[in-house]
């Protein structure tokens, strides 16, 4: 394998740039030249439009106030009374009521038996009974 000799390709490669004599001994002054003297005076607008002081500040309330309107009516829709879940718990289920209730869930859930199997053990099913 040949050797690879760095200083003989720094010889051949030639600089692509180059910059030309005594660019940079007048360089400041030319610079200093193109800057203006004052800078420019940015005026800012102080008249707000109509859009700007009543119509934005609006839509904003508006739109507040309806995220708490639905809000308050998606909470008070899914809301039950604690007085009625504890009455639906306390309820005894027949055997069949609690097997068609699994069967139902395990449907919904997409489980199939070996699943639901695998999930309950039988140290569950003891501390139920």
């Amino acid at each position: 394998m040949k050797q690879f000799n760095l200083e003989d390709y720094k010889a051949i490669r030639k600089e692509p740039y180059k910059v030309p004599e005594k660019y940079f001994d007048d360089f400041t002054g030319r610079l200093m030249e193109q800057i203006p003297a004052d800078p420019p005076v940015v005026t800012t607008r102080r008249h707000k439009t109509l859009w700007g002081r009543l119509v934005r500040p609006a839509i904003g309330i508006a739109a507040a106030v309806g995220a708490l309107v639905f809000s308050i009516t998606l909470y008070d829709g899914h809301h039950t009374d604690p007085m009625q879940t504890s009455a639906v718990q306390s309820q005894q289920l027949s055997a069949q009521e609690t097997a068609n209730y699994v069967d139902d869930f395990c449907n919904f859930a997409r489980i199939n038996d070996q699943d639901f199997y695998a999930c309950v053990t039988s140290s569950d099913l003891s501390e139920s009974l």
